[in-house]
């Protein structure tokens, strides 16, 4: 798996919330979970603290801890990916799907 479809995956995490706000992730346990070496979790783990989802202290990953301003913007993403999840969904109905 690629760094950037991972980094994607945990971003998802921390916005909807299934990675805890000061929680630490842990390479190892990230590189068995999607079943990959270190290096690219290394790399994914990266660009999440260049976009400061993430901090960096020593081997420690914890995730961003939640501020008010935080909040908000994970409340915008989570709202446009709804949005969209819903248009995704439209585009794939077809008439057998659709209820009677």
């Amino acid at each position: 798996m690629e760094p950037e479809k991972i980094y994607e995956l945990l971003k998802e995490k921390i916005i909807w919330l299934d990675l805890m706000p000061e929680s630490d992730l842990n390479l190892s346990e990230l590189a068995r979970s999607f079943g990959v070496s270190r290096t690219p979790i290394k790399e994914a783990l990266i660009y999440l603290q260049a976009e400061g989802w993430i901090l960096r202290n020593g081997s420690h990953f914890p995730v961003t801890p939640l501020s008010l301003d935080r909040i908000r913007g994970t409340a915008e993403i989570r709202s446009i990916m709804e949005a969209q999840a819903n248009i995704w969904a439209m585009d794939r109905i077809t008439p057998e799907n659709l209820p009677t």
